[in-house]
């Protein structure tokens, strides 16, 4: 296992310094002098919303298209009817950072979104685009644009001609830092620098269809419909052993075989392909394929969810294997016997489905489940995505219309279109092939010098520009060098390749067809036509068909002269124009990189086409250090639903209202520093400034409350724990309040222009937060910015005082994902092993999500087989089929209904707890205890005595903050105690995980009283109360809040939908809440069952039913904690008061980087 990750070594930096505040009215343009790719581009950037429920356009093309966020928090893809309508089902509510990736594909007629490291692949609208319709992007004329509306961007990226896959686009923009025995996701600055390996995509044969779904990343496929559709990968390599596992997730129709390249537009079953070689899984059968002749019924095993059926592709050998469950079924794969001959040429794998729930499909990106010795992944070799050599459109009236990964020119209908590299040949000796496709129209393919980029001539363009040679393709191929025909040699085939050797040294060139040079022998170097010492591109030209070109990416069909090497084969930066063009290639001719690091010109590109985007209401001023790795705090509308809230969420403005902000991040401990400044309105000192009680009321005169601390312009006051000082020192516009917050010393000190207005002690052990707004209804368009280190303070700061930042706060001991894990499973019915990314275990509470059982909770102290249930008063019960062992890393479960139901869908909330058992003498009697090592977790047994007084060890290092106790020798309920809200120990109140009751008390029988203490549990009460029964047997759970990993939280409802905020201190994965002053179930939630926001799927801890979804109960996690979005009483009763337990999926800050926004 990785060691754990200190945050104190150099493994993670923060490589961005700047970002870009916009607002209405604020954006950057750029119109293109030269037209570049419509139809193919990616866009990323890093974006920060700093206003929900607005309209936010990141990136647009003219009017043509837009890609934005809506009002209703969803991001979308729109614009005219061709460009096609993607709109999001998940919403993106959360205010800190996130990386967004959009790439456009109209000739494959998709449309790629990514957020953070995830595809985005579930819609409310997906129409896709008109096939090759051009979107006003890259278009010589028609404006670009960057922004606007309340957000802030960071290193925005256009790649022209360029169209990355989801996963190359996670690649290029995050990485993962090790902390723990997990990862934490953040971004990194964009560059075109290093190699990855990329896997084969899959694509839909009809992309328009929404029934036909590709979805993580290409690792899932499903059709749950009554009829054929189909789903086809890139072309496959010509040689190699590649083998692809198939999970079945359902019994329904899948048909598995490699076919002609050229079917991919089929969409029936595979009778309609040519020579289809496969298997095909469907009801109780196998079917097996052999060249378009079906054979080999296989009944046994018959097709059952969760088999694997893997494929052997020996491209070498033109082999096809297949196994079941690792059982090869045609031929031995490893020593190449047997199998299935592949007959055609160029294949791709191809899926067709019908009535299909799903299948996950694995290329290797995973670890096989039965690999095949010698065979590996469904990859391209390691090597630039960027810096590659392709195609790109002309820039003229009809530029081409390009497809795989821009070596594909195709023409659709009955005029010219033409393309040309991106890359420039100025020197060596080169080779290059191009494949084409109809022999009865025409193709024209050669060199021509640079400078013609926009050429849009028709047929033999190598006859249009004077230098220029090549070979012109129709019925017979014709060869011509400037404005001349050179000669007629051999005809014109569809399978024909042509071949091209060019020296620029010696300025030579031949030409050739299938391995027959014209006119001499590169490889002698004699004969060839003799070419100008220039700089030259290649450029294709096609009228109703199809050229695919091959730069050595690809095996060549020929083999290359000797001493000749393919333009992939030299270094590309090599092959750059001359860099007075202002050209990157890998960018494409209008592509770029803001960085947004020179205030002075905003809008300059840093690399790529060295152009300015022209700033449009942004001044230096809107320029900040907040960044998605380090980010600052913000004026979080999150928080209290603020108005009003611009510039990047340094702004507040109020005008005839009462309004009032806090900020974005809680503070604890450390000394902080922070300023105000009135920046204009009429009654500018009818604002207050200060702090609140993190989860306290702002609202009216709130600097006048108990736990707030601020400073009032109208009077000039400072109000310290709801007391009011001597008026003093007003402040009005253009003023400057500085704020420094000790929690050393616990005392804040307020400055108006650098002059102190002094120290006033504030509340120990409580958390707050920056406040600040408008307290009466004045009018005056009143300003207040706030500023907590992203743009240069106005004064020095107090010594030892720091800007608030994610790497000034303390860095996280522990990994959410090192404690707790959710495991979602569908049920076996036999024995099975659920796996864990710890190795040891303390609780594994499981619920049958499907059905109605109870939820089963077994843990290590207790030992396996030992049964306790949350929504059942019951004693312990002993099970041989349930929990059959916990081991390192695993958990080994039996086939108990309610555990294991074959077919039914299960989750388990495991927590680790890495302690091992000792006896505790704490308390007046002995206990047996579990402790984590980081404190948030113990797991108790104890043997009452039946004395009053009796005292239980915890081994906790602190106070539990919750704890849970249930008898296991007697039925009895699991009694729930906790120091939060309504809880008073000294009353006896406690609540019931069984039950939805409201808090109860034990009025005078003293039995629950004060029964968490520092070290023991006082269960002992009077003597034989209920958790002091003589000779009975307990189990306590103890859990507390620990910093970054769990919290136990308090709120009270609002019943709107812009419901609490509940600062956790870390992203969630797991919360259970629970309303204390009315009868409400106990309601569970993960992000597992829910990936996305909102999350409203429920399973209630007190209830067997099966798990429901409701938007009433919606609610956002956040990198932070959560917001309640639903208006339900079980989590937003008006004026409800709840508590609840949260654990940790994610969380940042310190030496690694901060939380990327949910």
């Amino acid at each position: 296992m990785r060691a754990l990750y200190s945050g104190t070594d150099s493994r993670w930096r923060n490589d961005l310094s700047n970002s870009l505040a916009l607002s209405v009215g604020k954006k950057l343009t750029y119109t293109p002098t030269v037209s570049g790719n419509q139809r193919q581009f990616t866009v990323m950037c890093n974006v920060r919303r700093t206003q929900l429920g607005g309209l936010h356009y990141i990136f647009s093309g003219g009017t043509y298209c837009y890609w934005y966020f809506d009002t209703d928090d969803t991001l979308r893809w729109n614009g005219t009817s061709a460009v096609g309508a993607y709109h999001t089902t998940r919403k993106f509510r959360d205010t800190e950072w996130m990386f967004l990736g959009l790439a456009v594909d109209t000739v494959a007629r998709t449309i790629k979104m990514v957020v953070n490291d995830e595809e985005i692949d579930l819609w409310d609208t997906q129409t896709p685009p008109t096939q090759n319709a051009a979107v006003g992007v890259n278009l010589a004329g028609t404006a670009m644009q960057i922004g606007e509306g309340e957000h802030v961007l960071s290193d925005f990226v256009l790649l022209d001609g360029e169209v990355l896959t989801p996963q190359e686009m996670i690649n290029y923009r995050t990485q993962n830092v090790p902390f723990g025995n997990n990862v934490i996701t953040t971004t990194k600055k964009f560059t075109t620098e290093g190699q990855q390996e990329r896997f084969l995509a899959l694509h839909k044969n009809s992309p328009q269809s929404t029934l036909t779904k590709i979805l993580d990343k290409g690792q899932y496929v499903e059709r749950d419909h009554a009829s054929w559709d189909s789903i086809y990968s890139d072309v496959l390599p010509s040689t190699g052993l590649i083998q692809v596992e198939y999970e079945l997730l359902d019994t329904g129709n899948l048909q598995i075989f490699v076919g002609p390249d050229d079917d991919s537009s089929n969409t029936g079953a595979w009778s309609n392909y040519n020579t289809p070689t496969g298997i095909y899984a469907g009801g109780n059968a196998f079917i097996e394929n052999n060249n378009g002749v079906e054979s080999g019924l296989l009944q046994s095993p018959a097709p059952a969810i969760g088999q694997i059926i893997s494929i052997q592709l020996n491209l070498t050998s033109r082999k096809f294997y297949y196994s079941l469950d690792g059982v090869s079924q045609v031929g031995d794969p490893t020593s190449g016997g047997g199998g299935i001959t592949i007959q055609y040429g160029d294949v791709r794998l191809y899926n067709t489905i019908h009535s299909l729930s799903g299948a996950k499909v694995n290329f290797g990106q995973a670890d096989y489940k039965y690999p095949v010795a010698g065979y590996g992944p469904l990859k391209e070799p390691a090597k630039s995505d960027l810096k590659r050599c392709k195609l790109l459109p002309t820039s003229g009236s009809t530029p081409g219309v390009l497809s795989e990964r821009g070596l594909r020119n195709s023409a659709t209908g009955a005029s010219f279109i033409g393309a040309y590299s991106n890359f420039v040949l100025s020197s060596g000796k080169i080779y290059f092939e191009a494949e084409l496709e109809n022999p009865s129209n025409s193709n024209a393919v050669g060199i021509a010098q640079v400078g013609n980029e926009g050429y849009s001539g028709n047929e033999e363009f190598v006859g249009g520009i004077v230098e220029s040679i090549g070979l012109y393709q129709g019925n017979s191929l014709i060869a011509f060098k400037g404005g001349a025909n050179i000669g007629t040699f051999v005809s014109g085939t569809a399978s024909q390749t042509l071949t091209f050797a060019v020296d620029l040294d010696d300025n030579k060139f031949w030409m050739g067809a299938d391995g027959i040079w014209q006119d001499g022998n590169p490889a002698t170097g004699t004969g060839g036509h003799t070419i100008t010492d220039t700089a030259y591109r290649v450029m294709v030209n096609s009228y109703d068909t199809g050229v695919l070109l091959n730069f050595g990416d690809s095996p060549w069909k020929e083999t290359p002269p000797t001493g000749f090497v393919g333009p992939a084969h030299v270094g590309f930066d090599t092959l750059r124009a001359p860099q007075s063009d202002g050209e990157h290639l890998e960018y494409g001719p209008n592509g770029g990189q803001l960085l947004f690091e020179n205030g002075g010109q905003i809008g300059e590109i840093k690399a790529g086409n060295l152009v300015t985007w022209t700033p449009t209401g942004i001044t230096s001023d809107d320029q900040l250090t907040d960044t998605p790795g380090d980010p600052y705090p913000i004026l979080a509308q999150i928080r209290n639903g603020a108005l009003g809230i611009s510039h990047g969420g340094t702004r507040l403005s109020a005008s005839g209202v009462t309004r009032n902000a806090e900020s974005s991040l809680t503070m604890s401990s450390g000394k902080w520093y922070w300023e105000v400044t009135i920046s204009g309105g009429a009654s500018p000192n009818q604002g207050a400034v200060g702090i609140i009680a993190d989860g306290q009321t702002l609202s009216g005169s709130w600097y006048g409350n108990q736990n707030t601390f601020g400073y009032y312009g109208y009077n000039g006051q400072v109000y310290s724990n709801g007391s009011g000082g001597a008026s003093g020192a007003t402040y009005t516009t253009g003023d400057v309040i500085g704020i420094a917050l000790d929690f050393d010393a616990n005392e804040i000190e307020f400055f108006k222009n650098n002059v102190s207005r002094g120290k006033f002690p504030v509340t120990a052990g409580l958390s707050y937060v920056a406040a600040v707004g408008q307290v009466s209804s004045a009018a005056g368009s009143n300003i207040w910015d706030i500023n907590f280190g992203q743009k240069p303070f106005a004064y020095t700061p107090p010594t030892d005082f720091k800007e608030i930042k994610s790497s000034n706060l303390e860095t996280p001991q522990h990994h959410g994902r090192d404690k707790f894990d959710v495991n979602l499973r569908t049920g076996t019915g036999a024995d099975a092993i659920i796996l864990t990314p710890f190795d040891k275990t303390g609780l594994i509470w499981t619920k049958n999500r499907t059905a109605s059982n109870e939820h089963i909770l077994q843990d290590r102290l207790r030992g396996a087989g030992k049964e306790l249930y949350s929504s059942l008063a019951s004693a312990e019960a002993t099970r041989v089929d349930s929990v059959k062992a916990f081991n390192d890393g695993q958990i080994f479960i039996g086939d108990r209904n309610g555990l294991n139901n074959n077919g039914n869908n299960f989750v388990d909330w495991i927590f680790g707890n890495d302690g091992t058992e000792v006896t505790n003498n704490d308390g007046t009697i002995p206990s047996q205890v579990i402790v984590d090592s980081s404190g948030f977790m113990s797991l108790v047994i104890y043997t009452a005595d039946g004395t009053a007084g009796m005292t239980v060890g915890h081994g906790l290092p602190d106070t539990p903050d919750l704890v849970i106790v249930t008898p296991r020798s007697f039925v009895g309920s699991r009694y729930v105690y906790t120091n939060n809200i309504g809880m008073t120990l000294a009353l006896g109140h406690y609540l019931i995980l069984d039950g939805a009751n409201g808090l109860l008390s034990d009025g005078s029988a003293n039995i629950h009283n004060g029964v968490i203490g520092a070290t023991v549990l006082n269960t002992g009460g009077n003597a034989g109360s209920v958790l002091n029964l003589n000779s009975e047997n307990f189990v306590a759970f103890c859990v507390r809040s620990v910093a970054s990993l769990s919290k136990v939280f308090q709120y009270t409802g609002t019943g709107s939908g812009d419901g609490p905020n509940v600062v956790c201190g870390f992203k969630p994965r797991w919360i259970l809440f629970k309303q204390t002053n009315a009868s409400r179930s106990w309601l569970i939630y993960d992000c597992e069952r829910n990936e996305f926001n909102p999350v409203n799927t429920g399973l209630y801890a007190d209830l067997s039913n099966a798990e429901s979804s409701s938007s009433t109960r919606d609610i956002d996690i956040t990198a932070n904690g959560f917001k309640i979005r639903g208006t339900a009483n079980t989590h937003n009763a008006s004026g409800g008061t709840y508590i609840g337990f949260a654990i940790a999926d994610v969380a940042g800050g310190g030496n690694l980087p901060a939380i990327l926004g949910n």
